[in-house]
């Protein structure tokens, strides 16, 4: 009997606030100064769609993609809208090479948030890995028709270009980069001209 509650007690000891451990041990707590007394609201819980977004996330922190895919995986499941739990199935699919499953957890992102204009790129390039060219091109422009002076896409569109074969497209692009961003200008120069 005394040996299951010993874990039982341990785990009550570390819930315990800081305070109430020095009371237990025998010495009283600090008196708080009322003037510098906050409101203390207690945070929601989180929904279990959350709980294993957190998971996923820490998981991948260590670099254990396949359970952060079913830790997002779950998520997904769980609340099909989160936005963040798709993207994050998508980085983990793209780390393991997984493209195509990449690029569904990327178009379930954007079907529900068109407006982030980083998850075209995200799917543009994951297309890219797929060999399907003209998927990324069409994804490019979308993204260029909400934000026309993203250095990203247009460095994008212009690798794209290259890829397809396309060498005075890939130079239009460079020159519309020369004016925006002279990093990505000369990433790209360096692509066309080697």
């Amino acid at each position: 009997m005394e040996t299951r509650l010993l874990p039982i007690c341990l785990l009550f000891l570390a819930l315990l606030p800081a305070f109430s451990r020095s009371a237990l041990a025998g010495s009283a707590p600090e008196a708080p100064d009322p003037a510098s007394r906050e409101l203390q609201i207690p945070s929601p819980p989180l929904s279990p769609a959350a709980m294993y977004f957190r998971l996923g996330v820490s998981l991948s922190d260590e670099k254990r993609h396949r359970e952060a895919i079913q830790a997002f995986g779950e998520a997904v499941r769980l609340k099909p809208g989160f936005v963040d739990a798709h993207v994050r199935l998508g980085i983990e699919y793209y780390r393991l090479g997984r493209y195509r499953e990449a690029a569904d957890s990327y178009r379930q992102a954007l079907a529900i948030a068109p407006e982030l204009v980083s998850l075209y790129n995200k799917l543009g390039t994951a297309y890219i890995m797929l060999g399907d060219y003209p998927s990324a091109t069409d994804i490019f422009i979308q993204a260029l028709r909400r934000d026309p002076d993203n250095p990203a896409m247009h460095f994008n569109l212009g690798i794209v270009h290259f890829l397809r074969g396309d060498k005075a497209a890939a130079e239009r692009e460079y020159g519309i980069l020369k004016n925006l961003d002279r990093e990505y200008a000369e990433r790209l120069f360096d692509l066309i001209y080697p």
